[in-house]
């Protein structure tokens, strides 16, 4: 039993620090105004000499000592240790990712007397990625465009304002908007000879080029931005530019140029001040990971989340956690890949990472669905979609509904799951990523080929291949799998010269490919041994 004396002690100490609280607020609410600026200015001139003094409580000193004259700190003196406080405490608050300081922080000096112009517009313009980044688009978008649409506002960072916003609408599948705030930020750049903007011009439009799994024409125009940024000394511009080709080379599995733009990337960061993320080590280990390279991808994985400790950096631990559930899934330990995904869902959630969240919320519903989960798995996959659409992630969205719909198929529920390959291939094809649309169209035909309904799986098929042609994606494993299934189709059509010409483009194409390679997957071996068995009922010599 507890003690009573305990107790009433407890129940004294309570009542005493509430009745001083109490008094103390009583007799501050007492002092005039004069005395009260005096008390509150002479503890900035005690904290602000202390460097382990909280800055927010500087910053809201000062601010109260500025509302009535006194002699301790002038006036001057005093707007300066605020609005640099206030800076200063909106930097670290947004790189341990706690959005709400940061943007009272940033909606402070924003209408604070004692700033420039310009200095109140990069407040409000940094303070519109931060709600961006907490999932806020609308009120992002909307202070974007107050910035861009002023006459006030000083070109570049107009510039960076529209481009900003023409990304975010490129997430969203708003593409003509997207592309004409492009096109106003290039006229921008004309009319204003900023020419050291327009790298980041490039870089924009190579990183949308990409989504829209365009690759050749995206890494030219990231290249074209990387020696403009070089060129002007843009150290922002040089590191989006390499981490964007260095995913491009990785996707088309040439990981020697992906190492070289992370090593690039390395030295770019050891010229300037190490911030979050900054660190290739995750990037590293996707590079190695794509090769099949798990153990290596591995040990980048964990030393990445060692540094990422030491930091304190709780976003790249959410995502080294979440690239080691990756692992573990591929080792089949799908205990341990559920655990780090879960990990790295609840740091993201603690963050405000929405489209983290989504991202590891879709990796546990593999997980879930390789141990034949399949209410869990779906369960998983609808969170991520909504997680997605919160993000603003269309193709993304796109790929969770898919997922959704492989569980239908597994349950056997075919109608079910081309409504969500429909769902999927619609927004795909509402944002122009060509090549996501073309995955959706050819897991419809897997529905009819189990349906025994070859006109439509050849319809489907023919027009997965024709959005991957018309997208000008580069040869891949894709075009092996959906040749293959088109010559079975043929065949079950009784049209043995179509597929005929459909087995040989596909064993064409694994040639072009090095098919079998060491990192094919099961279903690549699987498609392999069915080509080998459609040419021999053929009569085809392999």
């Amino acid at each position: 039993m507890p003690d009573v004396r305990d107790e009433a002690r407890l129940n004294a100490e309570t009542d005493y620090l509430f009745r001083h609280a109490l008094l103390r607020d009583v007799a501050y609410q007492l002092l005039p105004p004069a005395e009260r600026a005096l008390l509150h200015a002479w503890v900035v001139r005690i904290l602000n000499g202390d460097p382990a003094a909280a800055l927010m409580e500087i910053a809201d000193h000062a601010t109260l000592a500025g509302q009535s004259e006194q002699q301790v700190i002038a006036a001057d003196e005093l707007e300066r240790i605020e609005t640099d406080t206030l800076q200063r405490a909106s930097q670290i608050a947004r790189d341990k990712y706690e959005h709400e300081v940061a943007l009272n922080c940033l909606d402070r000096l924003a209408a604070h007397s004692g700033v420039s112009a310009r200095e109140a517009q990069q407040a409000r313009f940094d303070s519109a990625l931060i709600r961006a980044e907490s999932g806020r688009f609308e009120d992002s978008l909307a202070t974007l465009e107050l910035l861009y649409d002023d006459p006030v506002t000083e070109a570049d960072l107009a510039v960076e304002a529209l481009l900003y916003a023409a990304g975010m609408d490129r997430n969203r599948g708003e593409l003509e908007s997207a592309g004409e705030l492009a096109n106003r930020a290039e006229r921008l750049i004309e009319d204003n000879q900023l020419e050291n903007l327009r790298p980041r011009l490039s870089v924009t439009r190579g990183r949308n080029a990409m989504l829209n799994k365009q690759l050749d024409e995206s890494r030219t125009l990231l290249q074209a931005g990387l020696h403009g940024a070089r060129d002007h000394n843009d150290h922002t511009a040089e590191t989006q530019a390499l981490r964007l080709l260095s995913i491009i080379h990785r996707d088309q599995h040439d990981f020697t140029s992906a190492m070289k733009c992370l090593d690039e990337l390395d030295m770019v960061n050891q010229q300037g001040t190490q911030r979050r993320g900054s660190e290739t080590f995750n990037a590293r280990g996707n590079v190695y990971w794509r090769q099949g390279r798990t153990d290596d991808a591995e040990r980048e994985y964990l030393r990445a989340l060692e540094r990422a400790r030491e930091r304190g950096d709780t976003a790249d631990i959410a995502v080294a956690t979440g690239n080691l559930g990756n692992i573990a899934n591929d080792r089949r330990d799908y205990t341990l890949a559920a655990q780090r995904f879960k990990e790295a869902i609840a740091l993201c959630r603690e963050l405000g990472l929405i489209g983290h969240v989504g991202l590891w919320t879709l990796c546990l519903g593999n997980v879930h669905l390789y141990g034949d989960d399949l209410d869990n798995a779906e369960l998983a996959y609808r969170e991520a979609a909504r997680m997605h659409e919160l993000a603003g992630d269309v193709a993304s969205r796109a790929s969770a509904l898919a997922n959704a719909g492989l569980v239908m198929a597994r349950r056997g529920l075919g109608d079910e799951a081309l409504d969500l390959y429909q769902q999927a291939e619609a927004l795909a094809m509402s944002i122009g990523n060509l090549t996501g649309a073309a995955s959706h169209v050819a897991r419809q035909a897997v529905i009819y080929t189990g349906r025994k309904e070859y006109p439509k799986v050849r319809e489907r098929l023919t027009t997965a291949l024709g959005l991957y042609a018309k997208a000008g994606a580069q040869e891949s494993v894709n075009d092996f799998v959906w040749q293959t299934e088109l010559g079975e189709c043929e065949l079950q059509l009784n049209n043995r010269k179509a597929a005929t010409k459909h087995a040989r483009n596909a064993r064409a194409i694994a040639g072009r490919l090095g098919l079998p390679a060491p990192t094919s997957s099961k279903g690549t071996l699987t498609t392999l041994d069915n080509l080998k068995q459609l040419e021999h009922r053929l009569g085809i010599a392999s």
